[in-house]
């Protein structure tokens, strides 16, 4: 995968590191910046806020597991942007988490390799 990269100066070198019907984790080594999707949101986050990104999840499962229904959508995640909050189910949040996981797994597996 190559493109510009957000420093429009650069090509991306990018490495996909999860691809499902779900989404993808991608990482460009340029950017140093992960492209992640999930159902129909999608965002970049540098490493720092993919980890806190594995954190919260964690949080939130750990918080509502065995106290709601794991297939409705009613666990309330707030954003940064005003008016725009998420409701996501536990179901979904399990699934993003583990998509997230495998994807860091699989990066700290290519960056021992690539030392």
């Amino acid at each position: 995968m190559s493109r510009n990269c957000q420093n429009y100066d650069r090509q991306h070198d990018s490495v996909i590191l999860h691809e499902s019907n779900k989404g993808y984790v991608v990482f460009c080594r340029c950017c140093e910046t992960f492209s992640i999707a999930y159902g129909t949101v999608a965002f970049n986050q540098l490493e720092s806020n993919y980890l806190s990104l594995i954190s919260l999840l964690d949080s939130y499962y750990s918080s509502y597991y065995n106290k709601v229904n794991p297939e409705q959508r009613c666990i309330h995640i707030e954003t940064h942007f005003y008016g725009i909050n998420l409701f996501i189910s536990l179901q979904e949040i399990e699934e993003f988490r583990d998509i997230l996981n495998q994807a860091y797994l699989l990066f700290e597996a290519q960056r021992i390799i690539n030392q």
